[in-house]
């Protein structure tokens, strides 16, 4: 009560480290010092929360002694740790010096940036990319630099989107839940009441993870795989739902491809354009393109369209069942081609179970070290139970082939009837965040129409060593801690540092990778930060950032620091609020 009542104002504002969260809090300041950190409201309730690291963040780490208050220069070897104060404009102007020098000597390619998710809003996030296209530099995408990659490369060929989920929400009503490698209680704690809600309303609680973790701790059964194997964990349990014919038959018919006809010669997805007669009943200016099935009947169909659309509080409900007869799920047909050949089809049901007949439950036990009894009836639950919804965690993705695991559960909930429906979904991440990133206006991104060279941050390393496809002279880290992050630091270090004539490093606090930097420039904290958009990777929320207290020291944010630095290349007017 005593802080509360001193103190000189409260500002609503968002905290956003990397646990995708994004909770929005009532900062309460005096004197430009937080004192009091409160969860703020929100149209629903449900989101109102706040965790320790929040508030440490802005208790502690915010004025921490380690703080970096000023522009600093090395003095000494790289990774000495050797620097003096410097100003703002001797920084920007050393930055600038060097990008011409080196865009004179090897192309404005040479200069090149890349970030992490050390700050979640749009502003910042996408600043480093803004930038390398205004000087026309290389910009690292950082996509699969945490190993997240295998979410896509999982998503993508299934469902054709880079990632999708339910709300957490969207649980309570949920009879059955599955969470493979996902720590909620210790990684996503803000999220962690929405399963304890959904468990009080009668939800089943199933966790799939190596290690004991206080998420597995809380669950009604607790499974542990060999690391790495969640992909034949879940081939047995398609198998054995599939052998049982215990799949939702009209659902797969109707909202898979399986019953798509694959060329035998291709194995590509046979379309109407190749076919010698068009499918009775085709309409003129009908797709040529479109996939064909095999009728009830046993005639060649154009397979039908089922598009789904997503509102803010997860997928509309599926249409009610169609009184128009499935096509074939099971069936083997001499098609002929406009080119006149004749060639064998069958549907991709068909060449489906060619790989999950190789894996009954008894070799899967094998692979991942669980019961093959415990993987019949974990693989039978599941398929009798309605709703179940399967959730993932960024564990799959640690290993070789991890976006196989995300392929193999997005077919087996969608063998259940479980994909686009309320209380289910094969869910990893979704919510305001990604569509957000994906759908920024292209003058955002390409001030003037400039664009810079994209090549990919899991190569950067690579990229710098070989001068492949060209050499880099200059790299640029803003919101990404790579020293303690990325998995190959020491390479760097040996190998692609002596290559950079120019190695800036924008930060909070000293760490690993700026303790190797040429420059080290001091970026505020999002409570320090003003007007920056914060979606959320966890719900369709998105907030606006308002600025709590003034910056520490000198410290400044991304987009005026990058602003600086175009300024005196001529670029200035990219930069303008």
């Amino acid at each position: 009560f005593w802080i509360r009542s001193v103190a000189d104002r409260v500002v609503r504002t968002v905290c956003s480290p990397n646990c995708s969260g994004t909770c929005g809090v009532d900062a309460h300041v005096r004197d430009g010092r937080i004192v009091r950190l409160e969860p703020a409201d929100f149209p629903d309730p449900r989101y109102r929360r706040i965790c320790l690291k929040g508030i440490s963040m802005a208790l502690q780490r915010v004025t921490a002694p380690e703080r970096l208050l000023y522009p600093l220069k090395r003095v000494g070897a790289r990774g000495e740790g050797r620097f003096e104060r410097i100003s703002w404009d001797e920084a920007f102007e050393t930055i600038a010096r060097e990008f011409r020098r080196i865009g004179a000597e090897h192309g404005s390619r040479a200069c090149a940036w890349t970030t992490m998710t050390g700050n979640y809003g749009v502003r910042a996030t996408t600043a480093p990319n803004r930038i390398a296209n205004s000087l026309e530099g290389t910009w690292f995408s950082y996509l699969g630099l945490m190993g997240d990659a295998g979410c896509s490369m999982g998503y993508l060929p299934t469902l054709g989107v880079f990632s999708t989920s339910n709300e957490w929400a969207d649980l309570v009503g949920c009879k059955l839940t599955i969470v493979f490698a996902r720590n909620v209680a210790d990684t996503a704690h803000s999220e962690m009441h929405f399963l304890f809600d959904a468990m009080e309303a009668g939800m089943k609680l199933v966790v799939v993870d190596p290690r004991f973790s206080r998420t597995a701790a809380k669950a009604d059964r607790w499974l542990a795989p060999r690391p790495g194997t969640d992909t034949a964990l879940i081939l047995g349990m398609i198998h054995e739902i599939v052998a049982r014919g215990l799949h939702d038959d009209d659902f797969v018919r109707r909202h898979t491809n399986l019953p798509f006809l694959v060329r035998d010669d291709t194995l590509t997805l046979l379309r109407v354009s190749e076919l010698a007669t068009a499918p009775p009943g085709l309409h003129a200016g009908a797709d040529p393109n479109a996939y064909v099935v095999l009728g009830a009947d046993g005639t060649l169909a154009v397979a039908p369209p089922s598009h789904r659309r997503l509102d803010a509080t997860g997928l509309e409900p599926l249409p009610p069942p169609s009184d128009e007869p499935a096509p074939r799920l099971s069936a083997t047909v001499d098609v002929r081609l406009a080119d006149g050949t004749t060639v064998r089809c069958r549907t991709a049901w068909d060449h489906s179970w060619d790989v999950w007949r190789e894996f009954p439950a008894e070799r899967a036990a094998e692979i991942c070290e669980i019961d093959a009894d415990t993987i019949r009836a974990l693989a039978v639950e599941y398929a009798t139970t309605q709703p179940a919804a399967i959730w993932l965690g960024q564990g799959l993705q640690r290993y070789h082939h991890g976006h196989l695991a995300f392929r193999a559960a997005i077919t087996l909930g969608a063998l259940c009837g479980n994909v686009g429906r309320r209380h289910a979904g094969v869910n990893w991440s979704d919510g305001a965040m990604f569509r957000l990133y994906f759908n920024l206006p292209p003058d955002w991104l390409e001030p003037g129409g400039r664009k810079g060279t994209t090549l990919p941050g899991t190569r950067m390393i690579d990229t710098i060593v070989r001068e492949d496809p060209y050499p880099i002279r200059a790299l640029w880290l803003a919101g990404y801690g790579f020293g303690t992050q990325s998995p190959n630091f020491d390479r760097f270090v040996r190998e692609a540092l002596p290559k950079l004539d120019l190695f800036v490093v924008t930060e909070q606090v000293m760490t690993p990778a700026a303790e190797y930097a040429d420059l080290v420039l001091p970026c505020v904290s999002y409570y320090e930060d003003d007007y920056d958009l914060v979606p959320s990777a966890e719900n369709h929320y998105v907030q606006l950032r308002r600025q709590a207290i003034p910056p520490l020291g000198e410290s400044k944010n991304d987009y005026q620091i990058f602003a600086g630095v175009c300024e005196r290349l001529g670029q200035g007017t990219d930069w303008v609020d």
